[in-house]
């Protein structure tokens, strides 16, 4: 099929439901972010309800599988509205002008995966004995410290897909989040805390001054999640007034600052976004 043939399959409701519903987060995060209930407000309330002017975005740093760190933006859930909006009403213009500069091309997937993580998802069709199981998660732990970019396959295609004990889980995790702290790696801290978080268990270090000190949106929210889970009422007050004094630089620290502080807090419209009981966080099962 070309790629016009895929392009006439979406109307443009169904295009604005896929981008604001489930875009606004990058698969380069732990998977614990959504904006289903997001969109459901903007559904409910209106999507052109929101007034238009710059907003700035969260800066998320996320590990290549060369071991360079590659800088992604979160965008701020107003703004992405609006542009979202601004697609669905001229889907048909740009389904036009992608037809022109692609009526050619046939559709293609990529093969730019890297060699590892080739391996860790061809390992995880096949059944592996004892023996061969612990050796392989040996390997896991040691070219995960190596290669952090390897964080974003290990919960699909290997915690949910073979029988790891929490003692290995939290000892990979321990690692990994050690090593995050050396090299200023916040990926690896997040993912580190969301594994914690996910499977219920204590990461050996003072994560909440460790997060407050990186100034990173992501990390930071994390750290929220997981306070909140343990009930640690010293760790929830810190994150609370650090949310206070980062209010000077909303738009960069907006899921942390709008997930911590009471709507009385927030500016603008998202007072009444969370006023809505509207949250980017995913409920634990």
């Amino acid at each position: 099929m070309k790629y016009i043939e895929y392009y006439n399959q979406i109307n443009a409701d169904e295009l604005r439901k896929g981008l604001l519903a489930y875009g606004l987060f990058c698969d380069r995060l732990p998977p614990l972010f959504t904006s289903e209930s997001f969109y459901a407000y903007c559904e409910k309330n209106g999507f052109n309800s929101f007034g238009i002017k710059p907003y700035d975005y969260i800066r998320y740093s996320c590990m290549r599988n060369t071991n360079v760190p590659r800088l992604f933006g979160i965008p701020h859930p107003i703004a992405y509205c609006n542009l979202c909006n601004v697609i669905h009403d001229n889907w048909d213009l740009i389904r036009k002008s992608l037809e022109d500069h692609s009526k050619q091309q046939q559709y293609c997937v990529s093969q730019n995966s890297a060699v590892y993580t080739y391996v860790i998802k061809i390992i995880s069709k096949y059944h592996l004995g004892r023996v061969a199981l612990h050796y392989y998660l040996v390997w896991i732990s040691q070219y995960v410290l190596l290669f952090p970019y390897l964080v974003l396959f290990i919960e699909k295609w290997v915690f949910e897909v073979f029988t790891t004990s929490e003692k290995y889980k939290k000892e990979l995790s321990d690692k990994l989040y050690e090593l995050g702290i050396k090299q200023n790696n916040y990926q690896a801290c997040s993912f580190a805390l969301y594994w914690a978080y996910k499977y219920n268990f204590d990461l050996n270090c003072d994560f909440v001054n460790d997060a407050i000190d990186s100034n990173d949106c992501i990390f930071l929210t994390l750290a929220w999640v997981k306070v909140n889970e343990i009930n640690d009422e010293d760790g929830i007050k810190k994150l609370e007034n650090h949310a206070q004094v980062l209010m000077s630089d909303f738009d960069q620290f907006w899921l942390f600052i709008y997930e911590t502080l009471n709507a009385s807090l927030l500016p603008g419209d998202l007072k009444d976004v969370k006023n809505a009981n509207v949250s980017f966080i995913k409920r634990k099962i």
